[in-house]
């Protein structure tokens, strides 16, 4: 599996471009801004994007889903079920607080706890990981010999998720936290929406 990091829009979201060697297809996850600049690394990359997976509605991590549906009209969009409604309000997903109030097209799945999302050679395991968001899901790969989780807003290097916008809960993201530090080795790298990826080992020591 490769990751390639895209640092995005003026809160430095971390987009990924996930694919593998063999299909070439691939997985955009969380494009919240600069879709020429996500396009530049899928032809760089040689991908055929195929899936795109937003983490939550926030418009930080979704504002380049409609440029990216125009430059690659068969692309599906992914997000957790408890948050689709939110995609389409501006409101709702801070596009209007941030000076965006464009509208973003709804998402063509909804996804639950369980659920397995990807593209060409990669999927993922989609947990819900509430908190940040009512519906705010990370993605775990299977089958590597080190797994990835892309974990959004849920947790960071230093840090962990606001809970004071909309849908946030700091209880049920506490919850989540420890359910995701809790269960996955210690070597599982943590990819997060913004900042630089860490293991769940090294997260723990910060507890």
């Amino acid at each position: 599996m490769k990751i390639q990091q895209i640092v995005v829009g003026p809160l430095q979201t971390n987009c990924y471009l996930v694919w593998g060697e063999g299909s070439r297809e691939g997985t955009i996850i969380d494009p919240g801004a600069d879709a020429e600049k996500i396009a530049r690394a899928v032809t760089q990359s040689g991908v055929t994007p195929m899936m795109v997976v937003n983490t939550h509605a926030h418009y930080d991590h979704i504002g380049a889903n409609p440029a990216l549906k125009r430059l690659y009209p068969g692309l599906q969009f992914a997000v957790g079920a408890l948050d689709a409604a939110s995609v389409s309000d501006p409101m709702e997903n801070l596009g209007y607080g941030l000076g965006f109030p464009e509208e973003i097209p709804p998402p063509d799945l909804e996804l639950e706890d369980g659920d397995t999302v990807g593209a060409g050679e990669c999927f993922f395991r989609v947990i819900n990981t509430p908190g940040h968001t009512k519906g705010a899901i990370s993605l775990v790969s299977g089958g590597e010999a080190k797994r990835a989780l892309f974990c959004g807003d849920l947790i960071f290097e230093d840090g962990v998720g606001r809970t004071d916008l909309p849908g946030g809960d700091a209880g049920r993201l506490r919850e989540s936290i420890d359910h995701v530090l809790s269960s996955y080795p210690d070597d599982t790298v943590l990819y997060p929406g913004h900042g630089p990826s860490i293991t769940i080992g090294e997260r723990k020591k910060l507890q």
